[in-house]
């Protein structure tokens, strides 16, 4: 199962007609995935452990963090968590940079359309590692999708290169019927 969390807003009028807002919270189980807490995502993770992750409030707080094949960053309360905490779409998150601290990744959008997310470790080699490990999971799926596109681009080519023979082989045909027609027209006027 997977779990995805859904808002959605809904609006009343109350007594003194003055409209009101609700915003409720729904789980969504997608069949066909593993379940999603901190055992069973750490042992399909590329890189786990704890780190001190930024609210919007500006306040650190450590979660248990896993980094995922398909680009997704699960971070959880601890590492025994029944569910994430939260999870974070890294295919959106693509600048990823150590702040001048040398403490903190900045995690952004190249548009800056979205709030970017800070994840802070006091050592720095750890660091480096978290660091070089969203890089490379993002270079490993650039990678696969070049190589898909070169796979079809080889397989268009083929079929393109295949259509340019056919179309060759049916102008030669045409020509060797219009020669084929206009010695059979000249043979019947000299007949006649």
């Amino acid at each position: 199962k997977r779990l995805v969390g859904v808002s959605n807003t809904k609006s009343f009028v109350d007594g003194d007609g003055t409209q009101q807002f609700i915003k409720e919270k729904s789980t969504l189980h997608v069949k066909g995935t593993p379940n999603k807490d901190a055992i069973t995502t750490s042992s399909y993770a590329t890189k786990t452990g704890y780190l001190m992750k930024r609210n919007e409030q500006g306040q650190f707080h450590r979660r248990f963090m896993c980094i995922v094949p398909h680009m997704f960053l699960y971070y959880f309360d601890n590492e025994m968590s029944d569910q994430p905490h939260g999870i974070i779409d890294l295919e959106l998150f693509t600048k990823i940079e150590i702040e001048e601290d040398n403490e903190t990744i900045r995690l952004s959008t190249q548009e800056e359309c979205l709030r970017p997310y800070y994840l802070q470790l006091n050592d720095p080699t750890a660091l480096g590692e978290w660091v070089g490990c969203l890089l490379r999971d993002r270079y490993n799926i650039i990678k696969e999708e070049r190589d898909a596109y070169r796979q079809l681009q080889d397989h268009f080519t083929g079929e393109m290169e295949s259509s340019s023979r056919q179309m060759k082989t049916s102008t030669q045909d045409m020509e060797r019927l219009l020669k084929d027609v206009a010695d059979a027209k000249k043979e019947t006027e000299e007949t006649l």
